[in-house]
């Protein structure tokens, strides 16, 4: 018995202990008209094309992680658009104010209007980024649509950082 109460109190403290590490993020993005695109269509029927694009973000407020500001955004997706529907792929690329690099990629399916942008959703998760953020690990959801000049997205979700 004295040993069955001991490891539960060690699994408790390492519960608590993952729970503290994890840092909740929710942040809103504001991505402009992208900087570089390219359509091609499949040629199987009308409307089914796939589309590559790379666009800069800002967030609001600003984003930290692990008491770091972002200082830059830049987004590269591939969409599959077809009937009205898409699937999308993102790799996000993150440069920190102290040199650093995060990473970042979502995967999601898209709504779209004659090839005109509805709506997304999208899970994303942190990829092993440079410096601090070598052992980052986190994950959430990525909700979009259209917004002023590009795209609007809320980005909600946690991560930990190795030691945190």
């Amino acid at each position: 018995m004295k040993n069955h109460t001991w490891a539960v109190a060690v699994a408790i403290l390492v519960v608590a202990g993952v729970a503290q590490a994890q840092t909740k993020i929710s942040v809103s993005e504001q991505c402009g008209r992208p900087t570089a695109e390219y359509t091609i269509q499949v040629g199987d029927h009308p409307g089914h094309v796939y589309r590559i694009e790379q666009t800069d973000c800002k967030e609001d407020p600003v984003l930290e992680i692990g008491g770091v500001a972002v200082k830059e955004h830049h987004s590269t997706g591939f969409i599959e658009m077809d009937a009205g529907k898409g699937t999308d792929r993102w790799f996000h690329v993150f440069l920190m104010a102290n040199g650093d690099s995060v990473y970042a990629r979502s995967e999601g399916t898209a709504e779209f209007d004659n090839l005109r942008f509805r709506s997304s959703t999208a899970k994303w998760t942190f990829e092993p980024g440079t410096g601090k953020f070598q052992g980052l690990k986190g994950g959430g959801t990525l909700n979009c649509h259209p917004g002023t000049g590009g795209f609007a997205c809320q980005a909600d979700g946690e991560y930990t950082l190795p030691g945190s």
